[in-house]
C-alpha cells in the first residue's frame, strides 16, 4: 500500500507549490487520484482505492471534486474497487473488509 501525496504537494502557503506541481505534472501527476491505493488483487477485485475525507464533509456535495469522482468512477470500471472513506474508523473498515477476501 501506499499514499499518494497531492495535499501535501499543493496545500497550505507552500511557496514552492507552482515548481514542484509543474515537475511533477511533467512526471505524470494527476489530479484526482486516491490518498490511498493497495494494488494487490483480492477477491473480484484487481485492487483497492480509498479517498480519505474528513468525518465532518459527509454531507457536503463539495468534499469530492469531479477528479476524483472521475478516478473512483475509473478503478471501479477497471476491476478495481473505490471507496470514499470519512474518518480513520471507515478507512479501516474499508481496509479490513478488503483484507478479508480471499487471495
Amino acid at each position: 500500500m501506499f499514499a499518494v501525496p497531492n495535499d501535501f504537494i499543493l496545500g497550505g502557503e507552500n511557496k514552492f507549490a507552482i515548481p514542484i506541481l509543474a515537475k511533477h505534472r511533467k512526471e505524470g501527476f494527476r489530479n484526482g487520484v486516491a490518498d490511498l491505493l493497495y494494488l494487490k488483487p483480492r477477491g473480484n477485485f484487481a485492487y483497492l482505492a480509498m479517498e480519505t475525507k474528513a468525518i465532518d464533509k459527509r454531507d457536503d456535495p463539495r468534499a469530492i471534486s469531479p477528479d476524483q469522482q472521475i478516478f473512483l468512477d475509473a478503478v471501479n470500471a477497471s476491476g478495481g474497487t473505490g471507496h470514499i472513506c470519512y474518518g480513520c474508523d471507515e478507512l479501516a473498515a474499508v481496509f479490513d473488509w478488503y483484507m478479508s477476501l480471499p487471495v
